[in-house]
């Protein structure tokens, strides 16, 4: 048994099909497709195999080029990052969040995880990485990665994790120990 479809419902069904292929690719990640756990996911497996590899121009490679710009010393501090958990493990990451979706042209997703080093020390990571953004492809990409002491329940009174907001600037930071941090002046020190 053959089944009939009218004309006019199959040229409605293609037209869509045929524009979206014909959409420009710039602005979409190669996460942009995926759900926000599958694209966070991703993300953390990207960041686990380039920990576990010592990978410090891996990780500046998967930054924006939006983020490489910004920050002018973000090689020095990728290289800084693999020296305290290069060879580690990336366990316990989790999907956080997510800001905005296709219809509002960018999408961010947030994600933790912990890493144990090889000398046996835990660091908490806190990424956002930027799957979809029309208006500026150059912010596709990981916007930041902050990287803390242990756990932010360790964290003194005053810390708080940056966001996917222009406000907040974009590359690595981190934080190798509370001692001496300050939550007026700390966030906002050029060297992070």
């Amino acid at each position: 048994m053959a089944i009939v479809v009218p004309r006019r419902s199959l040229l409605s069904l293609l037209v869509p099909l045929v524009l979206a292929g014909c959409r420009s690719p710039e602005g979409y990640g190669p996460r942009s497709t995926m759900s926000d756990e599958d694209a966070s996911a991703a993300c953390l497996d990207e960041l686990s195999s380039l920990v576990a590899d010592s990978d410090a121009d891996g990780l500046v490679a998967a930054f924006s080029e939006e983020a490489r710009s910004a920050d002018s010393d973000l090689a020095a501090k990728a290289t800084e990052v693999m020296s305290l958990m290069g060879g580690g493990t990336l366990g316990d990451g989790d999907f956080w969040s997510s800001q905005g979706n296709v219809r509002t042209g960018s999408i961010y997703i947030i994600s933790t995880a912990t890493v144990t080093a090889p000398d046996g020390t835990r660091w908490q990571m806190h990424v956002t990485d930027c799957t979809l953004n029309r208006d500026d492809p150059s912010k596709v990409g990981l916007k930041s990665i902050e990287v803390i002491p242990n756990s932010d329940w360790d964290a003194p009174k005053g810390f708080g994790w940056y966001n996917e907001s222009d406000d907040f600037p974009a590359g690595i930071r981190l934080i190798t120990s509370w001692e001496g941090w300050d939550p007026h002046t700390s966030p906002y020190d050029p060297n992070w």
